[in-house]
């Protein structure tokens, strides 16, 4: 049955329609703009598609496609290409025809390797070849200078450059790199498993590790372990496992130390004296300041003196994290300086502005193992 499409028309969204073919009738829509066949069942992109000669925006996504022709180069004023969620194990060695494609996603295939043109395009900002089979990282991405936005999540590169990334993509601004832990697929302790922890855009993490891998070979490690102990409240978790994953970038660094929370608290342990025990042992204590954090009885009564007494005995040192808005300003803790503002906590802040946060913290214990 033939479809009844609208020659004229410059967008058109075939999207969900249980297409197991490509619409040949596409082909008369000689002012076509934007196509969407994505979410089908389509297992070939017919070379005829370079009859669209003014298609700007294609979605290809979510169907069966095998294999790209060459042909899809030939669409000269491409600007997005998106293929995600298909089986696409290699991609047209003449994409440098595609010279005014800025975004192109690729998520979710079979791809080893790319050709190495691709990352030379020259108004590419945005890429996306996150969840394929990449075991080497392309190192010819670093001759594009306008890329913004990579996605480079669940490959398994073995070996990953930080500060090459810092260095030679001037422009990237937006890094995303997250697997979570049932998905790792890479189980190479570099600077690429730590930013897999991280969710969302990972750009300022990223500049961490490129700026102590910069100066690590004058920073030695300590000779003596030191313990981090994280005091906060389980309604405030979520900002309690941030702080964990940007502690374990700093021991990818090579410092020597170790960091505690009652999650790690076993089975059958005498949960009280864990706690109490461990942060006897802690030269620095992370506080995840909040209104619950304040109400725990738990932490008043037993952690908050034994702190104070730490800090009068053995200088520890207190690093307090505001994470929800709350009276901090009239408790024993107001003393000492917060990482940040008590008028700019954690929960109200944007992702980048969280990650600012906890870069203080990270690069304050980072001065304290220098010293």
């Amino acid at each position: 049955m033939r479809m009844i499409i609208p020659k004229k028309a410059a967008k058109i969204d075939l999207s969900n329609k249980g297409l197991t073919e490509f619409p040949m009738e596409l082909l008369d829509c000689k002012n076509l703009r934007k196509l969407n066949l994505s979410h089908n069942k389509i297992k070939v992109i017919p070379k005829e598609i370079s009859q669209l000669k003014y298609l700007k925006n294609l979605d290809i996504s979510h169907n069966q496609i095998k294999v790209l022709y060459a042909k899809i180069c030939d669409l000269k004023y491409l600007e997005i290409l998106i293929a995600n969620n298909n089986q696409l194990k290699k991609f047209p060695e003449q994409v440098e025809l595609l010279k005014k494609i800025k975004k192109l996603s690729l998520a979710n295939n079979q791809l080893e390797a790319l050709p190495d043109i691709i990352f030379s395009l020259p108004d590419l900002k945005s890429l996306d070849i996150s969840n394929n089979k990449f075991k080497e990282f392309p190192y010819q991405i670093f001759t594009n200078k306008t890329l913004t936005h990579l996605w480079l999540g669940k490959n398994i590169f073995q070996e990953f450059d930080s500060g090459g990334m810092i260095r030679e993509l001037p422009s990237l601004k937006y890094l995303y790199c997250f697997s979570a832990a049932t998905d790792s697929v890479n189980s190479v302790h570099n600077d690429y498993s730590i930013l897999q922890q991280k969710k969302g855009n990972c750009y300022e993490l990223l500049k961490l590790l490129a700026k102590n891998n910069e100066s690590s070979s004058i920073i030695k490690p300590m000779n003596a372990k030191r313990k981090i102990f994280i005091s906060y409240s389980h309604k405030d978790q979520v900002y309690k496992d941030e702080i964990e994953i940007w502690l374990k970038g700093i021991q990818y660094i090579g410092f020597e130390f170790t960091f505690w929370s009652d999650t790690q608290i076993l089975a059958g342990d005498l949960w009280e004296t864990k706690i109490q025990s461990n942060l006897a042992e802690a030269g620095i204590v992370i506080n995840v300041i909040s209104q619950y954090y304040l109400a725990s009885d738990f932490i008043q009564k037993k952690e908050l003196p034994a702190l104070l007494e730490k800090v009068k005995t053995e200088g520890t040192l207190v690093l307090n994290i505001i994470a929800r808005r709350s009276i901090f300003h009239e408790t024993k803790l107001k003393g000492f300086q917060a990482v940040n503002n008590l008028n700019n906590p954690i929960e109200g802040e944007t992702k980048d502005g969280q990650d600012a946060i906890y870069l203080a913290m990270t690069q304050r214990i980072i001065n304290e193992f220098k010293e």
